[in-house]
């Protein structure tokens, strides 16, 4: 794992032992972040929040209680990293990407609808 660059006061630990559903609702923060920039057209603000989600993500899927659901998240790292390269972000994934990721734990489902 590497050192974390935007999320100095969190550490691999502290992150394993934050549950599922609380671990998906913060990623979700950050592209829920990216939508409102997206909205307004601030390529740069929306890379900020893609980076801080790449951060969560990396440090999710080096949590051991996501073996079983590695493939999922492996997969929404990616889409993450395209909607990052893109000029224009596309809103529609974004949101997409957020829809798929609360699927991933039942209770964050459950708390957001």
């Amino acid at each position: 794992m590497y050192t974390l660059v935007l999320h100095k006061n969190l550490t691999t630990d502290r992150w394993q032992r934050f549950s599922k559903s609380q671990q998906i609702l913060m990623i979700t923060t950050e592209l829920n972040r990216a939508q409102t920039w997206i909205e307004k057209n601030q390529n740069y603000e929306t890379n900020q929040c893609y980076e801080r989600a790449f951060e969560l993500f990396d440090l999710t899927i080096a949590d051991p209680k996501w073996q079983s659901g590695l493939k999922e998240l492996l997969r929404a790292r990616d889409i993450l990293a395209e909607l990052y390269l893109q000029n224009t972000k596309d809103e529609l994934t974004n949101k997409q990407l957020m829809d798929a990721i609360i699927l991933l734990s039942t209770e964050a489902y459950n708390m957001l609808h």
